[in-house]
């Protein structure tokens, strides 16, 4: 066998081969002979039909059958000659084979480019904003989780800001009028400044139940009318923040203090999350900008069909779906995901990152105290799970950010998280 090897682009290869009848010619003897042991033919017992009586109503049959085989086994025999590894289904060209005669065909396919990874252990370097909390974090966080645990009581009236409206919700027509199919029975709405405008605020203002008022909201740039019929005015009570409070929100502490120490474990622990996303991202924007090859187009096609898919599974029953528009706003996305997952291949192999026992060892505890669960426990789940091998890979990626976070320069600028609130 000749395969030679063309380069079409950075990932395209093409094999052109080239197999000599000579070197076919036994094993496709004992296929002949397979065939015509098996074949029968009225006049003649089963295996001993005149070979060419056999050739000239088989042959073709067999010819396409070793050629399927040929073809498989030389192209496969010259990937491996040649440390080649297809990435996608190769497209054949210029097959010839006839018995007598030599086989030749070229094999189109794409491959993982090779690229020059940046020099960053000189020059990956960057500015990175790390998020620190306050105490208006607990607060808000407090106040949330009452939230979370309000209760509503129905009063008399007069109603007043921030208060509840109970009742029937119905659509009013272009001249003003109830459209009883479109009636939204016992709907709560709230008397929020921040939700209504002023003339609605009004309109809810001062109410009791029996009554009813009209709403002009604007609903996605479109404005409704609404008559809403009153059956109760509702006032929320938030829950005591004390003790008993503490103890029915999380059983596992005993007071206040530890609930709000709990909480702020909690705020601390996804703050460091946001940084530590941060900073990778920085880490993955460098490599993106600073590894300069073509992404194969069979990885991108399969990207986007996924994309396209996704969105399928997700829309309405019936509902449209615009696959030429998701291809183009997700192409951008495809290739700095793509270009990411080979550069993080090659950074991995390059540094020698290998995921010891004892890095899963730490991971499962850290996961066993925000579970409030057993260590062994933890790690019983994860291996029982079917993502299980996906959670090892996380954790690959996750040394090999903390590894190359370790070589960069990094400037850390602190700002609050009230800060951060003022900026946006």
């Amino acid at each position: 066998m000749k395969a030679v090897v063309n380069e079409i682009n950075s990932y395209t290869r093409e094999l052109d081969i080239h197999v000599d009848w000579e070197e076919m010619k036994e094993n496709y003897s004992l296929m002949v002979k397979k065939y015509h042991s098996d074949y029968q033919r009225k006049g003649f017992r089963k295996g001993k039909v005149p070979m060419p009586y056999f050739k000239k109503e088989m042959g073709p049959a067999v010819e396409m059958e070793f050629s399927d085989k040929a073809l498989n086994d030389y192209y496969y025999q010259a990937l491996q000659d040649n440390g080649l590894t297809p990435i996608n289904k190769a497209k054949i060209d210029h097959f010839h084979f006839h018995e007598n005669s030599d086989l030749h065909f070229k094999a189109e396919f794409e491959i993982i480019p090779s690229f020059q990874l940046p020099d960053y252990g000189a020059k990956l370097k960057f500015k990175l904003t790390v998020i620190e909390k306050t105490e208006n974090d607990l607060v808000t966080s407090m106040e949330r989780l009452q939230q979370n645990f309000v209760k509503y009581e129905a009063i008399p009236g007069p109603s007043k800001e921030n208060d509840f409206l109970f009742g029937d919700l119905i659509e009013l027509d272009e001249s003003g009028n109830p459209n009883p199919q479109k009636k939204h029975a016992d709907q709560t709405i709230k008397i929020d400044p921040a939700i209504f405008k002023d003339h609605d605020i009004n309109e809810m203002l001062g109410k009791k139940a029996g009554d009813t008022c009209k709403i002009h909201p604007e609903v996605n740039e479109n404005k409704i009318s609404y008559k809403i019929v009153i059956k109760e005015i509702r006032e929320s009570i938030l829950p005591e923040l004390n003790d008993e409070f503490a103890k029915s929100v999380r059983p596992d502490v005993e007071n206040l203090d530890q609930l709000k120490s709990k909480v702020n474990e909690e705020i601390q622990h996804e703050l460091d999350k946001t940084n530590q996303k941060s900073r990778d991202n920085h880490i993955i924007e460098y490599f993106i900008k600073n590894t300069p090859f073509d992404i194969p187009t069979s990885m991108i096609d399969r990207y986007l069909d996924g994309a396209v898919e996704e969105f399928k599974e997700k829309a309405e029953p019936g509902m449209p779906v615009n696959e030429q528009q998701i291809r183009e706003d997700y192409k951008p996305h495809a290739d700095n995901s793509l270009r990411w997952i080979m550069v993080k291949t090659e950074l991995i192999k390059v540094e020698d990152l290998k995921i010891e026992k004892s890095h899963m060892d730490a991971k499962f505890e850290s996961l066993a105290a925000n579970f409030n669960m057993a260590a062994d426990k933890v790690e019983a789940i994860y291996k029982k799970s079917d993502k299980f091998d996906e959670f090892k890979e996380d954790l690959l990626e996750e040394l090999l950010f903390n590894t190359l976070a370790s070589k960069a320069k990094i400037k850390e600028v602190i700002k609050t998280t009230d800060q951060m609130k003022e900026d946006n």
